[in-house]
Formats: C-alpha cells, sequence, structure tokens
C-alpha cells in the first residue's frame, strides 16, 4: 500500500525486512512477491537498472517454486518493462525465448515451457508486432502480425469445436430426456421435441457460420490495411529515391558540366586576346559556350528543387528579358504581374515555360518592328496564364519561314501538358502560355 501511495521512504525498510525474513523462512511465495513489489518500488525512484534486477531475481525465485513455468503475463510483464525504457532489444528477445523454447508436451523432468498453447503464444506475437513496429522493422513486424492472426484462426477453430463439442453433449443428453418423454407423452408430443431439438441445432450452426464469416471478413481487411500501408511506404521511397537522384543530377552538372564551360569560355576570351582575333568563327564559338553554359545554369535552376514557384520563374524571366532589352534602346520594356494565387510547376514545365517565353520575347525583339513589348502573369484560384505582347507590324504564322519557329513553341508547350495560343496581326503579336484546359 506504501508502494502504491508513493511513500517510499517508509515502504524501503519494510520491503527490506519482509525480503529478509521471507529468504530466512525459505517462504518463496512470499519473497517472490516482495522482489515484484521491490522492482515496483525501483521504477518509481527510476532506478531502472535495480527495477530489472528485481524482476530477474523474482524470475529465479518463480522457476524454484514452479519447474514448469507457466507465468505467461509475468513475462509478458518483464518485456513491457524492457519496452518502457526503451530496451525494444531485450523486450523482443524475452518474447522471442518464450516462444521458441519448450513444448506442449512438457513434464517436471525437463523443466519446459507450455508455450506451444495457442493461447499462450497468441500475446508473444502481438507485442513482438509492436516491438518490431516501433523500430520501423516493417518486414518482421507483418510476419508477426501474420502468426498472431494465424494464431488466432486455430483459437477461434478450437473454441468453436469445443462449442459444437458442447452443443452436441447438450443435445444428446436432451434427446435421452426426450426418449423418456415420449414414454409418457403421445406421438405428437414426442415429434414436437424431436423438431424443436433439429431446429435448435440448425440455428446453432447458422450463427456459427455467420459469426465465422464475419471474423475471416475482418481478418481480410486487416490484411488489406497492412498491405496499403506498405504500398504507401514503398511509394515513399520510390520518391524519395527519385528527389536523390534529381539533386545528384543537378549537382553533377553543376560541378562538371558548369565547370567546364565557363573555364572553355575564360579559354576561348584568352586564345582571342593572345591572338588579338576578332575573327567571325572565334566569336561564334564564344558565343555557342555561352550558350551551353546558360543552358547548363538554366537545366540546374530547374533541378535544384522538386517543384519551382511560377512567381521565381516570372522573376527570372523578368531580368532575362531586361538584359536583353538593354541591346534594343528602341524598345521600351514593359511588365503588368497579378499574382493571387500560388502555383507550382514540375521542373519540366518550369524549363519549357521559360524556354518558350524567352524565344518568344527573343522574336519580339528581333522581328517585330516593336517599340514595346508587355509581359504579363496572371494567376488566380481557377489558373494562371504567361504572356507576350508586342506593337509590332506582326506575321503569319502559316508561313513557312514562321512555321517552323511556330511548330518548336508548340512542342515546347505539348511537352509541359501547357496550352499555348498564339495571335498576330497588323496590331502586333499576342502570345498566351496557360493550364487552361480549353483547347487553343
Amino acid at each position: 500500500m506504501l508502494v502504491m501511495q508513493q511513500q517510499e521512504e517508509a515502504a524501503t525498510p519494510l520491503l527490506t525486512e519482509a525480503l529478509g525474513l521471507a529468504q530466512k523462512a525459505n517462504n518463496l511465495n512470499i519473497e517472490a512477491t516482495a522482489l515484484r513489489i521491490k522492482s515496483q518500488l525501483h521504477m518509481q525512484q527510476g532506478t531502472s537498472a535495480a527495477a530489472e534486477e528485481s524482476l530477474l531475481a523474482m524470475f529465479a525465485v518463480r522457476n524454484r517454486i514452479h519447474k514448469i513455468s507457466v507465468l505467461n503475463d509475468e513475462y509478458l510483464q518483464l518485456a513491457a518493462f524492457y519496452e518502457t525504457n526503451g530496451q525494444l532489444d531485450k523486450a523482443i528477445a524475452v518474447c522471442l525465448r518464450q516462444i521458441r523454447q519448450g513444448s506442449i508436451h512438457g513434464n517436471e523432468q525437463t523443466e519446459q515451457l507450455y508455450t506451444n498453447e495457442i493461447k499462450l503464444r497468441l500475446p508473444y506475437y502481438e507485442a513482438l508486432a509492436g516491438y518490431y513496429g516501433k523500430l520501423g522493422n516493417k518486414e518482421e513486424q507483418i510476419k508477426y502480425l501474420q502468426e498472431a492472426n494465424m494464431a488466432k484462426d486455430s483459437l477461434y477453430a478450437a473454441n468453436t469445436a469445443e462449442a459444437i463439442e458442447a452443443l452436441n453433449t447438450q443435445y444428446a443428453v436432451q434427446k435421452k430426456e426426450n426418449l423418456i418423454m415420449q414414454q409418457q407423452l403421445a406421438m405428437n408430443r414426442q415429434n414436437m421435441l424431436l423438431y424443436g431439438g433439429i431446429m435448435l441445432a440448425g440455428f446453432a450452426a447458422v450463427l456459427g457460420t455467420l459469426l465465422f464469416w464475419q471474423y475471416k471478413r475482418r481478418q481480410r481487411e486487416r490484411l488489406q490495411l497492412a498491405l496499403a500501408e506498405e504500398k504507401r511506404l514503398a511509394e515513399a521511397a520510390v520518391k524519395q529515391a527519385e528527389e536523390n537522384e534529381r539533386k545528384r543530377i543537378a549537382a553533377d552538372l553543376h560541378d562538371n558540366l558548369g565547370a567546364y564551360g565557363a573555364a572553355l569560355n575564360a579559354n576561348i576570351e584568352t586564345l582571342a586576346g593572345q591572338i588579338n582575333s576578332q575573327s567571325a568563327p572565334l566569336q561564334q564559338i564564344q558565343t555557342n559556350v555561352r550558350s551551353i553554359v546558360s543552358e547548363i545554369g538554366n537545366t540546374i535552376w530547374v533541378l535544384q528543387k522538386e517543384a519551382q514557384d511560377l512567381i521565381d520563374v516570372f522573376d527570372k524571366l523578368k531580368r532575362w528579358a531586361q538584359q536583353l532589352v538593354d541591346n534594343y534602346p528602341a524598345i521600351q520594356l514593359r511588365f503588368s504581374e497579378a499574382y493571387q494565387q500560388e502555383w507550382m510547376l514540375t521542373p519540366t514545365q518550369a524549363l519549357h515555360t521559360y524556354h518558350l517565353l524567352q524565344e518568344s520575347i527573343n522574336n519580339a525583339c528581333k522581328h517585330s518592328g516593336a517599340s514595346i513589348i508587355t509581359i504579363r502573369l496572371n494567376a488566380h484560384a481557377e489558373k494562371w496564364e504567361l504572356s507576350v505582347s508586342d506593337n509590332g507590324h506582326g506575321f503569319d504564322p502559316q508561313a513557312p519561314y514562321h512555321g517552323n519557329g511556330m511548330r518548336h513553341l508548340r512542342q515546347r508547350a505539348a511537352q509541359a501538358a501547357l496550352q499555348l495560343r498564339i495571335a498576330s496581326g497588323p496590331d502586333g503579336t499576342h502570345i498566351v502560355l496557360s493550364n487552361s484546359l480549353l483547347a487553343s
């Protein structure tokens, strides 16, 4: 009582005295009980090692009392003690030891355990499934969940057989009583009793069948839940592997191709300075190298994240467009932005969106004869749009010398699963890219 009231100081001397008297009198039952209470006292005091020592000492005394240990609950208590103290490996070892040793045919000479009995094995299977689940070992967790389910099936089958046997016994007794009554009652009374017994047996059989199928249905539902969880974990692992591979490719591009491209550009500039050459081929090589470095940079940019915010793509496009238009003094660049809803793009969508609008702006600067180029972003709850408009002389999208460029833009939009609309006339050109499901 003092231990339950957490009066450790008052309980300790009394417990020590009781333990000494029990050992002196060789009273094993009292000694085991005192050791169990002593373990609880150590747990309240926070001394886990001493609590474990008292528990193990209690089991040693119990084994002296019973050569055949049937203390199933106490071994489960020991495993629960290890679990509480974060020693899951010891908790698992206790359960496995109790399951793996012994036989249902054990006897006092062999000092074996009756752990082949389904009723004793079932709680160990359930405990092991829980411990392996906390360790994150899904394979062992599912294994012991299946063992527990099979044990429950066997236990249920045994219980059903016992119930049927009891019904058969009851029916046999009733039948004997009916035979005695048949000698005293009329033939119609005998027939009524006989039919009543048959209906009772049939009802019991139907009820047993319904209960069995209900149990099987619950077991199938549990198994489906376990399989669904396993599938979810597998998909998460695949997604993580893809994320790691994406980051690895971005790092490789940055550390290898990006560095080599920058070095190659520097080498060409040094070579041009040494030979004092302004030749067109050398300048073209330098332009191509810079384009390669820029493309590698764009690829690294989209691969660095699992998804790109649409506003980040728009901001990057604005910076590039401003640098480009600086080379065209006659063109005025305008921006319009209405970003009311956040939209995330996949790496593929981000890259194709950036390149498609980049090419549209570049074409407007070179070929439209426009004085104003406007770049707009509209993002709402239903959809988003990015557009490039100019006030140039326009063009015929179906003309052969424009057809290839337009086809290239439409291919990019299709690869990004986005919609592209192109309108051009004497008042200028309007190119719109969106995630709208309407046909372009």
